[in-house]
């Protein structure tokens, strides 16, 4: 491949931007939902950890949407498995809390980290490309600034 095919494969494809995209507002409303249980408190100590563990998966997803979005491999891998992870601690939050914590911005999370898990793993491919291309233009002493 040449320089000029390589700078082309290096950007981010609108499938690449919509994943960082709603995988950055998956990241931002788990996020919220944590800070939003931090005034709770629960008899079972279990529960009273779930704030934190929102707030940890949400800024993973969050961060791992930026990486995807900037071309670094960890991100083709990283975003599709904190998508995941923070929609099966969002659905089991769900369960789990049903009749006592009605949350609008739990329903929010668990659409986007849904919607973030489908378009992560639907841009891995491309975004494993383009990783590739960036590694392969530092490899030519191009970095793009990046």
């Amino acid at each position: 491949m040449g320089v000029d095919e390589l700078i082309e494969a290096s950007r981010a494809t609108v499938t690449v931007r919509l994943a960082a995209g709603v995988g950055a507002l998956a990241g931002l409303t788990t996020t919220l939902t944590g800070v939003q249980l931090l005034g709770f408190t629960w008899r079972e100590s279990w529960r009273n950890a779930v704030p934190y563990v929102f707030l940890l998966l949400g800024v993973a997803v969050f961060f791992a949407a930026d990486a995807i979005n900037r071309g670094r491999a960890i991100g083709a891998y990283a975003l599709p498995a904190a998508n995941g992870l923070a929609l099966l601690a969002a659905l089991g939050w769900l369960v789990a809390s049903f009749p006592t914590v009605m949350s609008l911005m739990l329903i929010v999370a668990i659409f986007a980290t849904f919607g973030g898990l489908i378009l992560s793993a639907v841009a891995f491919s491309q975004a494993r490309r383009m990783a590739q291309a960036k590694a392969a233009l530092e490899d030519e002493g191009l970095t793009l600034g990046m």
